[in-house]
């Protein structure tokens, strides 16, 4: 059983059973860890099954990195110096885009509305 053993922002250390006293596995899962986009360092140890990751919590959070390992969360994530939560990064950027999307058709529908305006005022 994969389990959460502490979790700060920005850093998660987790023990990963199957990982434990199997160098090929472990490699394999630091490998896959390094792979994805925010994580900045990964440090597996097979012999007590231990992993720690060190994330840029702006692109990635801890929810996120658990789920991909499917690990539950239940962990309390203390908040770093600058007071973030540790989960907004993710929720942020999928707000900002869905934002970004809502502005860009509403700017495209008025351009399109200006345009057929003119076009209908002059006949």
């Amino acid at each position: 059983m994969n389990t959460i053993v502490h979790a700060i922002e920005g850093r998660l250390r987790l023990k990963v059973t199957k990982i434990r006293k199997n160098i090929a596995a472990a490699h394999m899962l630091e490998e896959s860890l390094r792979s994805i986009d925010g994580v900045k360092k990964v440090k597996v140890t097979p012999l007590t099954g231990s992993v720690l990751i060190e994330y840029d919590e702006w692109q990635i959070g801890s929810y996120e990195l658990a789920a991909l390992l499917g690990v539950e969360h239940r962990h309390h994530v203390t908040r770093s110096v600058n007071g973030h939560p540790n989960e907004e990064p993710g929720r942020l950027r999928r707000v900002a885009s869905e934002a970004l999307l809502r502005a860009t058709i509403e700017v495209a529908c008025q351009l399109l509305f200006a345009r057929v305006f003119r076009l209908y005022s002059f006949r």
